[in-house]
């Protein structure tokens, strides 16, 4: 987001604000002057702490000084355990270990079996076990870099040399991310393959360089591979396509915006590949009802995952997806040519937890009315009903109903039948609502913003942009009363609760 110190037209929040310990402001900006002035504080630090289910122990080097009664001995002084007693509900252990022969500190690494460590170790993250156990000593280094612990690594910016390096020591890596990495080369992709046979799911997205030839390696090596996700990249075309078809157990892809696609290709798809559970086309503009009738007619069993660009998709399609019984996503970013039928249609789709049917000019304020009134849309956790322009307050009052006790996201952008009425209907009804995005609608006078505290204790998110009838100051307000909410006003700039910080 830009910074309201832009040149743009300005809001009321940039007005000064009295000096207060707690203030809120635009886009981290502080809104107070002098001394007292808010700053937002970002913290980076790594989360090390084990979960909850863990005993807590207590350790020493040595027993004797520490005055506690032994519960065991051994002749190697490996360690000695103690099982406390006391008021507290929680169980502590007392543990007292034995000596590390190369820097003399108790070690636990030195008397667990190796299979609880590598447990224990496992909830680390690869950053964590580099930057925090790996200093420790020589044996703690050596723990964490049993390949057991880097079954993923996201790798963006690093070098060919410390790339190769890095895989050769990931004999069990299950997930590898080189997102954005356009110079990656064939030769790189064959030092991975060589070290990671086990890899199952690889994501190469947003990564120019990538043909065919960077994915015959990983189709040719990685038997088990089950992912991949090529999404922008610009030069995936019918030999890629051709490639992966040959892969034996990849069941998920995202070609998202590769736009050298054509319907052919999914035909070569849906007709090479064993099984499609999750298929991701968006942006790409010539997939037709043909191609998507085939693959739901060869797929249908096993998809779950759904993603269309639809702007040449009919109502034969959606009847065709209807027969997916087990589908929980389903999206399409341009509905433009479906009608109320296909909303007949997905009536029939009651395992949907995620729905998005972009720019659905065609539905009609009745058929939308009609589509929740039935039980069949009362699992959907995130809603995407954005630039269905017919959509009104009774369609919202009617989806509030039918989904308000699961929804988490809505999404009602440029919907602009929809008032204030229609906003008190989701307060009403959608009480676990996370993020409610209301870009341009334009009839909404913030009526309802002061209910949000309290019947709305989750929300986290609440884009306001282009709603040129609610104030700032009544978003201030807002953020002031529920501090854990950030909310986008008209421009578009951030406005957030947050405290000043004296250590900074």
């Amino acid at each position: 987001m830009e910074n309201a110190n832009e040149d743009k037209p300005t809001s009321n929040l940039d007005s000064p604000l009295s000096e207060t310990t707690h203030c809120w402001g635009i886009n981290g900006t502080p809104l107070s002057s002098g001394r007292n002035a808010a700053v937002q504080k970002e913290d980076n630090s790594f989360d090390t702490s084990f979960p909850e289910t863990f005993h807590s122990f207590s350790i020493g080097s040595n027993l004797s000084s520490s005055g506690r009664n032994a519960a065991a001995s051994t002749e190697n002084n490996s360690g000695m355990v103690q099982q406390n007693s006391g008021s507290s509900n929680k169980e502590t252990l007392d543990v007292t270990l034995g000596e590390d022969p190369e820097n003399g500190v108790g070690d636990f690494i030195g008397w667990m079996p190796q299979e609880i460590v590598i447990k224990i170790l496992s909830y680390l993250r690869p950053q964590e076990l580099s930057m925090s156990v790996a200093p420790v000593s020589r044996r703690w280094h050596n723990i964490s870099h049993d390949p057991a612990l880097w079954q993923e690594l996201n790798i963006k910016s690093i070098s060919s040399v410390n790339l190769c390096k890095v895989v050769r020591q990931c004999t069990s890596l299950r997930r590898l991310v080189l997102q954005g990495r356009d110079n990656l080369s064939v030769g790189e992709t064959m030092v991975i393959t060589d070290f990671c046979t086990l890899l199952k799911e690889l994501d190469l997205s947003f990564s120019k360089a990538v043909t065919a030839d960077h994915l015959k390696p990983f189709v040719d090596k990685c038997l088990l591979l089950e992912y991949v996700n090529v999404e922008g990249c610009e030069n995936v075309d019918r030999d890629v396509v051709t490639v992966l078809a040959r892969a034996p157990c990849l069941c998920r892809l995202n070609f998202s915006h590769c736009t050298r696609l054509r319907d052919s290709d999914v035909l070569h798809l849906a007709q090479n590949l064993t099984k499609i559970t999750a298929l991701n086309i968006d942006g790409i503009l010539w997939v037709t009802d043909e191609s998507v009738i085939q693959l739901v007619q060869l797929h249908f069993v096993w998809l779950t995952s759904l993603v269309l660009d639809g702007e040449k998709l009919s109502d034969s399609s959606i009847e065709s997806v209807s027969e997916c019984s087990h589908l929980t996503q389903l999206s399409l970013s341009f509905s433009e040519e479906l009608t109320d039928t296909s909303l007949v249609f997905l009536q029939e789709l009651s395992s949907l937890t995620d729905l998005r049917l972009k720019h659905g000019a065609e539905f009609t304020s009745q058929g939308l009315v009609q589509f929740f009134q039935g039980p069949s849309m009362s699992a959907l956790r995130h809603l995407n009903l954005s630039e269905c322009t017919e959509l009104n307050d009774e369609g919202v009052l009617s989806l509030a109903k039918c989904c308000g006790s699961t929804l988490c996201e809505l999404q009602l952008c440029w919907c602009w039948n929809v008032t204030d009425r229609g906003l008190i209907s989701i307060i009403d009804h959608c009480g676990k609502l996370q993020s409610l995005i209301l870009t341009g609608v334009v009839t909404l006078r913030g009526e309802w913003l002061d209910r949000i505290q309290d019947e709305l204790p989750y929300l986290k998110m609440l884009d306001l942009q282009k709603c040129h009838g609610i104030e700032d100051e009544m978003i201030l307000t807002l953020v002031k009363c529920k501090k854990d909410l950030t909310v986008l006003n008209f421009f578009g700039q951030i406005c957030r609760y947050f405290t000043r910080c004296t250590d900074l």
